[in-house]
């Protein structure tokens, strides 16, 4: 409750003479056992469990970055997520610290002798109500629940020992106030179940030893115990501000709120200057509830809650009281033109396209252990010269039904998950979904692992599933079978990660420029990916070796990106990328070198008419978030052939130009831009303008025509 006034001048400044880009989303929960949260129904719910629900939750509501607030005992569990570290905690805002040294000197500063003398006055005097609860909780509870009149006072009392009055409470804290306060403890009946917190941090050190993320800190003179700057200092390695008022404690904070705010918003903008700059491009500035690959989500919250809105009663739908059903899809409607498709090879289509796809899925929960997720999918093309390309069209099929099973244990949970599936890992882009095709790739696999705080391995084998245009025809590819194992380290919490791979394909055929022959292929790799400050990066190395036909491979590629966002108007991120993979040396020479991007994510077909087989690539780009909902990007990409002793491949990996049609190594260059608004939560529009300027290396190998490519598309989900 004492924060209550301060919510709106948070959320909504510009109504209390602040600036609009100063706003925040503001999730305020209650502590389990007070006001609207439930009473718990076993034990240890301390702080460091109430942390992990709190981490829970702002990943479930789809925040990537964010600070975290407490004072009392929500600076306990806020101190509790400072040593959790959960992925985009940016840093912690206290104004209650629990900072006691280990051991105290006996040679004391001013303000570390004032810490002492208070702790001790505290402990003398002003602790029986803390020992009451921390000892026996339902015997105070059980009184005050029986006694409005016990409860009003028991709350009065603290009013008065708590805060900087000068003989009533009410010299301090409005009267209504203070009801508000009472009324929340009477009327949810919650006096029991709120002193069990007591009970279930006994023995806690509430200084929750050393925090290693930024921390801000807003002091008030009449706090139980001030903690001097430095010991606060010694705890919280970095300790970036502290906020001094001359008057208050925790109690008043809804009484001096204008001040409060300023230091709060100062802490966040202090605190968020060391967070992540943003890690998807382009970005929205909304939160939206639904995760790029749908089956990683998860709605069990909603089970206690009131579910609002139209699209929440179907993200739960409980089934007795042992499991859930959650529904969701996506419509997608789109318009494509380009015009001069490999290069003028194909036939010209200057009218353009339309592309539609329907996904629905349904995701069912059986306990906490067992699931099965399914998705069905439609896809249509109307209008191109030439007819649809592979991945346009599939009339209707299942792109994706698994089950998946799942066993806690200690540091961890063990996982396996069997059926079709999607397979995307890491940082790597040799195993994508293809979404920007009409059809997302999906597999016939089986795949389990084990998911720690720190480490995670990944292992899995199976066959991709081929696009049949009918009802239900899509068949797995009998032809190539892939397996691997896929582990991510996290070196530093929602800072830095190292990812390692190994996989194996088997394909009965592959053909490159030196030929066409069965291949066994190996490619082992390692990505290192992390944002420090303002600055991102991803580099990536991969070999691969084996054989292709009787002769061997060997082939590499590299991949290097590196971004800056700037903390100004529009926050602009301009990143430098580049990556080189290799190509054949001599065709005659029965060794392959030629790159097997297995399959890629690099490049959308229908946009870069090149891929990631024998290339060199530079690609600066520039995104720009103009508002919440509106943001642009822009970019270019210049390519070369690694070798021009091998030829020029497709997106696909696909040979579109051999390998002596020309000495040129120079293929061309792309700028493009692209407009993304973000109509609500449910609503994403995107418009795409690419121009492909053909060099040597397409112009003297065959026709060499420029390309336009021109997209406009509207994605509705839920």
């Amino acid at each position: 409750m004492e924060f209550i006034n301060i919510i709106r001048p948070l959320t909504n400044p510009t109504e209390h003479g602040g600036r609009a880009p100063d706003a925040f989303h503001v999730v305020v929960p209650s502590l389990p056992g007070f006001g609207f949260s439930d009473k718990p129904t076993d034990t240890g719910w301390n702080v460091s469990r109430i942390a992990s629900a709190w981490s829970e939750l702002m990943q479930r509501l789809g925040y990537k970055r964010w600070v975290a607030q407490g004072g009392d005992w929500g600076a306990g569990v806020t101190t509790a997520l400072g040593q959790l570290l959960p992925p985009g905690l940016a840093g912690i805002h206290l104004n209650w610290q629990f900072v006691v040294p280990t051991e105290i000197a006996g040679n004391l500063s001013f303000e570390e002798q004032r810490a002492v003398d208070a702790a001790k006055r505290f402990f003398g005097d002003g602790y029986g109500y803390f020992r009451q609860q921390w000892a026996r909780p339902p015997t105070i509870g059980y009184a005050l629940a029986d006694s409005p009149a016990g409860q009003a006072m028991w709350i009065y009392e603290k009013f008065y020992s708590l805060t900087d009055n000068i003989g009533s409470p009410e010299d301090a804290v409005s009267r209504d106030q203070m009801l508000d306060n009472i009324s929340l403890y009477w009327f949810t009946n919650t006096a029991a179940s709120s002193a069990r917190i007591y009970w279930e941090n006994k023995g806690a050190a509430f200084s929750g030893g050393k925090l290693n993320l930024p921390v801000a800190a807003t002091v008030f003179p009449r706090e139980i115990y001030r903690a001097p700057k430095s010991w606060a200092e010694q705890t919280y390695r970095r300790f970036r501000a502290a906020g001094h008022f001359r008057r208050g404690n925790a109690f008043r904070v809804s009484q001096i709120k204008g001040t409060v705010t300023k230091a709060l918003l100062a802490a966040c903008a202090v605190l968020t200057m060391a967070a992540p700059a943003r890690t998807q491009t382009p970005r929205p500035g909304i939160v939206l509830p639904w995760r790029p690959f749908r089956f990683d989500e998860n709605y069990a919250y909603l089970r206690d809650s009131v579910r609002h809105g139209w699209w929440q009663p179907l993200k739960y739908i409980p089934i007795g009281g042992w499991s859930s059903l959650s529904v969701g899809g996506e419509v997608r409607a789109e318009y494509e033109r380009l015009d001069h498709p490999g290069f003028g090879a194909l036939p010209t289509d200057l009218g353009g396209y339309e592309l539609a796809r329907v996904m629905l899925h349904a995701d069912w929960r059986v306990g906490s252990q067992l699931r099965v997720f399914g998705q069905l999918a439609s896809a249509q093309e109307a209008g191109r010269t030439g007819g649809p390309r592979p991945t346009d069209v599939d009339t209707l099929d299942v792109r994706q039904a698994f089950a998946e099973f799942t066993q806690p244990i200690a540091p961890g949970r063990l996982w396996g998950r069997v059926g079709r599936q999607e397979l995307v890992f890491g940082g790597t882009r040799l195993f994508a979904t293809r979404d920007p095709a009409n059809v997302r790739r999906s597999f016939d696999a089986v795949r389990g692992g084990f998911a720690g705080q720190r480490v995670a391995v990944d292992l899995f084998g199976g066959r991709q599933v081929l696009v049949g245009p009918g009802l239900f025809d899509d068949p797995r590819d009998s032809t190539r079978y892939t397996w691997g194992v896929f582990s991510t380290v996290t070196l530093r919490p929602d800072r830095v990660w190292l990812d390692v791979y190994l996989f194996r394909d088997h394909r009965d055929s592959a053909r490159f420029a030196q030929g066409t022959a069965p291949t066994n292929r190996w490619t082992a790799g390692a990505v290192s990916r992390g944002r420090h400050g303002q600055w991102e990066w991803n580099v990536e190395g991969l070999y691969q070796w084996g054989r292709f036909g009787t002769a061997p491979i060997n082939a590499y590629d590299g991949i290097v990106v590196v971004a800056y966002t700037f903390r100004t108007l529009w926050q602009p991120r301009f990143a430098l990328g580049g990556s080189q993979s290799s190509g054949d040396r001599n065709p005659n020479d029965p060794t392959l070198q030629s790159l097997d991007p297995l399959y890629p994510r690099g490049f959308v077909p229908s946009i870069v008419p090149v891929g990631p087989v024998n290339l060199t690539n530079i690609h600066p780009t520039l995104d720009l978030q103009l508002s919440r909902r509106l943001s642009t990007y822009v970019d270019l990409d210049v390519f070369w052939r690694t070798r021009n002793t091998d030829g020029i491949y497709d997106a696909g990996g696909g040979l579109v130009r051999t390998a002596f049609s020309t000495p040129s190594r120079y293929i061309g260059m792309q700028p493009s831009a692209e407009l993304d608004w973000y109509i609500g939560r449910y609503v994403h529009a995107e418009l795409t303008y690419a121009h492909f300027f053909p060099g040597p290396a397409i112009t003297q190998s065959g026709p060499g025509l420029a390309i336009n490519y021109v997209l406009a598309s509207t994605t509705f989900t839920f």
